[in-house]
């Protein structure tokens, strides 16, 4: 009875640790299902995207955009046709797995930077045709959502009518207020989607397609929109910001106090992102720029620094990427791809990682490049940089530690 007694204590023993080490098993991402986070050490690391080195010099293959929906990042990038035009692709990874799969566009159908998230969707707008398509993460399947352009929709100027050389384009969509928004654009035959040659703004409500009454620059077209304080607002690539009225109508905002950069004023009004923090809306502007909106004075308040004003960019024209973790705004662009963040209470801008940046380069001559875009997930933040995706862990408070190696935070000599 006693040597059974033995045997049976044995015996649980046993199942207890086997029964242990299957928990650990699946605990650690073995096995389980369901949204996962990517495991990281300290520093910046590669998230596993990295295009080949021969692809990015002979097609211009590179992360251009990368957002979050539903457990997985969505990554577009861009490469280089043989007859010289440029077009775009998707991928997607779900967190805590190591490979990235491409999503096949409908037949047909390319697209440009028309393209937006919706957990557990993906929506994208097509190129050189007006119509509208939405991918389920999960299902990987994609649905057509018709546009009508009836004549009826009235947008103050009306539908514009189709010209043989200027095909419709979506360029940009948006949900707000559970609402789906277009823009819906002309080009010339030689397209540039920031120009269009007439553009205007559908509001889907209630499955019914209605213009907006806007007083958008109608060959403009946004950047970035968000929503603050229950209203959109709309950084566009000439005019400034805008924010739509419940009228359905697109109001400008009053300009900040442009700075000019060694007099080169180019750049006034191209404001290129918008970031949402607490209760701040933030706008960076093309060169360098800046600025912090008071809803209550109706004016914009200038954060950046040194040499009149901006993050000290060493070039006019540089395109800044915002985003924030907690109570820090993040910034990153393309001559400065290493992201820094803001300390609202000192006033000062400073490094996050700078030590690890290079080291997490595949080639120690890649680091350098451009960074186009970021988006933090929890408690980690992904860059789209033109090599590769790069991921910091943001948990870490070494991480924001105090850079005072170069208070110009200058990546590219001027």
């Amino acid at each position: 009875m006693k040597a059974q007694s033995s045997f049976l204590s044995f015996f649980g023993w046993c199942f207890a640790t086997v029964a242990f080490l299957l928990v650990s098993c699946v605990g650690s991402g073995g096995t389980a299902t369901g949204p996962k986070a990517d495991t990281l050490r300290v520093g910046w690391e590669g998230a596993g995207f990295w295009p080949p080195a021969a692809a990015i010099k002979d097609s211009g293959a590179s992360p251009q955009l990368i957002k979050y929906v539903d457990g997985h990042l969505v990554v577009q990038d861009m490469y280089t046709l043989v007859n010289g035009t440029q077009s775009y692709r998707l991928f997607e990874r779900a967190l805590g797995n190591a490979n990235w799969d491409s999503i096949a566009l409908p037949t047909g159908v390319s697209f440009d930077i028309g393209w937006m998230v919706d957990s557990p969707y993906v929506y994208l707008g097509a190129a050189y045709q007006a119509k509208l398509f939405r991918y389920n993460i999960q299902q990987n399947e994609w649905k057509e959502l018709p546009i009508s352009l009836a004549d009826s929709v009235q947008t103050g100027r009306g539908w514009f009518p189709k010209q043989p050389d200027a095909p419709y384009w979506v360029p940009f969509v948006l949900k707000y207020h559970d609402s789906l928004m277009v823009s819906i654009a002309a080009f010339g035959n030689s397209v540039a989607l920031q120009l269009p040659r007439l553009n205007i703004w559908g509001m889907m409500e209630g499955g019914v397609w209605k213009g907006v009454l806007d007083s958008l620059n109608e060959t403009d077209n946004f950047a970035d929109v968000q929503e603050f304080h229950s209203k959109l607002y709309g950084a566009t690539y000439m005019s400034g910001v805008f924010r739509l009225s419940s009228q359905r109508i697109w109001q400008k905002l009053p300009p900040p106090d442009y700075i000019v950069f060694q007099g080169d004023s180019s750049a006034l009004g191209r404001s290129r992102s918008l970031e949402v923090m607490g209760d701040n809306l933030y706008v960076a502007y093309l060169g360098g720029a800046v600025y912090r909106w008071n809803e209550t004075a109706q004016s914009w308040t200038n954060i950046a620094q040194c040499d009149s004003g901006r993050i000290c960019y060493p070039k006019p024209y540089d395109n800044i990427a915002l985003t924030h973790y907690k109570d820090r705004l993040i910034a990153a662009g393309i001559s400065m791809p290493i992201p820094v963040w803001y300390n609202d209470t000192t006033g000062q801008w400073n490094y996050l990682s700078r030590e690890t940046w290079q080291a997490a380069f595949p080639s120690k001559n890649d680091y350098t490049g451009p960074t186009y875009d970021m988006v933090v997930v929890g408690d980690t933040l992904y860059v789209a940089h033109e090599r590769g995706i790069l991921k910091l862990d943001l948990a870490d408070s070494a991480v924001w530690t105090a850079d005072t190696t170069d208070t110009r935070l200058e990546i590219v000599n001027p």
